[in-house]
């Protein structure tokens, strides 16, 4: 089985792909862009670690000027 760990979850891929979902009141036009870049594998025997760059953005409107969000991690 494949488990996938991140910060705000640990679980199987199915349930990564639901949690992944907005919400049903979720303004979608507003939710963060998601980016994933290079990917490192580490293999050993049946059992791997990926460890993928990613870039999120978002917006944010501010005293009525858009704030941009953008913000990459490894």
């Amino acid at each position: 089985m494949v488990t996938i760990e991140i910060s705000w979850y640990k679980g199987d891929i199915k349930g990564f792909l639901e949690a992944s979902k907005p919400s049903p009141d979720a303004q979608t036009d507003s939710l963060p862009a998601h980016k994933l870049h290079e990917t490192l594998v580490w293999l050993n025997g049946d059992k791997a670690v990926a460890v993928i760059v990613t870039t999120m953005t978002g917006f944010l409107l501010i005293a009525e000027k858009v704030a941009n969000l953008t913000h990459q991690w490894l």
